[in-house]
């Protein structure tokens, strides 16, 4: 069987065949095992045992590249046309499926029996019937005009029906506020949907970088090259102490907030550090450290259970507030507002199910703000 149109076939000349490029092609493995490796003489057995491997493992390499330039030049237009003329078994017919015109699938036709050296089609009694050819190839067109389908389809997410798992990374406050807030929906849109989450540091995308996660939720203003972002909400900082302090009911002054014991949340953008212990130094005042932490909810147990002030998110408090044993008080400091982000990867861009999580995410926190 020939592949390819008529002008790439081989034409035999004397013993040897060679193509109208003018390249020695040999078309079987006992002419490719033939081939001379190294140059003749006396030689050892292992050194013809060397010799019949690279011959092997050439002629694999000849074969392979055969097999290459003859797909290269079929037309994949013609499987299409194949597939109507095995099913209607008319070139009317056939012709008019595909939006061709009579004489162009008869011409169609001609270059399908060209390209696989077979009728195609034969005439019968009845009318046309496939060859025992084509009808053997059949199968084997379906599947791959089906793969070829999924290949040049642009790719579609249908969160009803998927089954498998979305990688999220954030800070603990990021994980702690949002997360909570799109499991709802997400349940009742993507049953078979899992959230994976980790921890990551506020300023470090690497997992994003490196494909360990999908999407990053952080406060970090920089984003990294090869990632995209999308500003879900701002955030302030607030102090929070227990309801039980006695400095509760009052209106929290700088010094009494200099005087308090503090929970440094590590958490809390290295700014906000920086800003009070700037104020405070301004004004003759320094505050006092007792612990430090980067969990979340160590920081909030520490104060309600204790006579000590914390610097937090406010979204964060306010889950606290009320019987949660906290009381949230206008910072004496004055800081700036800070962003939260979703970044995704280039590679997420225009992934179906990355888009559709995002706009999950983005849609939830617009109720956060």
């Amino acid at each position: 069987m020939s592949i390819g149109n008529a002008e790439d076939r081989d034409v035999v000349s004397g013993s040897q065949k060679q193509t109208e490029r003018g390249t020695d092609v040999p078309r079987s493995f006992s002419a490719c095992a033939k081939m001379p490796i190294f140059a003749p003489g006396p030689i050892s057995a292992q050194k013809c045992s060397i010799v019949y491997c690279a011959g092997y493992f050439k002629c694999i390499i000849v074969i392979l590249t055969m097999r290459l330039d003859d797909i290269r030049s079929i037309d994949l237009n013609l499987l299409v046309a194949l597939r109507f003329l095995l099913d209607e078994c008319n070139i009317s017919r056939a012709a008019e499926q595909i939006g061709l015109s009579q004489p162009a699938m008869s011409r169609t036709l001609k270059r399908l029996q060209a390209t696989l050296d077979d009728p195609v089609l034969i005439r019968t009694k009845t009318g046309y019937r496939p060859s025992p050819r084509a009808t053997e190839i059949s199968d084997a067109l379906d599947r791959m005009l089906g793969d070829l389908e999924l290949i040049f389809e642009p790719p579609t997410f249908d969160p009803s029906t998927y089954h498998g798992e979305i990688r999220v990374g954030a800070p603990d406050y990021e994980l702690f506020v949002v997360l909570p807030s799109i499991l709802s929906e997400v349940r009742a849109k993507a049953p078979g949907m899992r959230i994976a989450t980790q921890s990551i540091s506020p300023d470090n995308l690497t997992a994003l970088e490196d494909g360990v996660i999908d999407i990053a939720l952080t406060s970090s203003p920089d984003s990294s090259a090869g990632c995209f972002r999308q500003k879900l909400f701002d955030e302030e900082l607030v102090c929070a102490i227990s309801s039980n302090n006695p400095s509760a009911s009052s209106r929290l002054s700088l010094e009494t907030f200099a005087n308090l014991g503090q929970v440094v949340n590590l958490v809390t953008p290295n700014v906000g550090s920086e800003i009070i212990d700037g104020y405070l130094h301004s004004h003759g005042l320094r505050r006092i450290v007792v612990a430090r932490t980067h969990n979340v909810l160590a920081a909030v147990q520490m104060v309600r259970e204790s006579d000590l002030v914390s610097t937090m998110r406010r979204r964060v408090a306010e889950k606290f507030t009320g019987e949660g044993g906290l009381v949230i008080h206008p910072h004496p400091v004055p800081l700036p507002k800070f962003d939260v982000f979703q970044y995704w990867h280039e590679r997420q861009n225009t992934s179906p199910r990355n888009i559709w999580l995002r706009r999950i995410i983005a849609k939830a926190c617009q109720d956060l703000k």
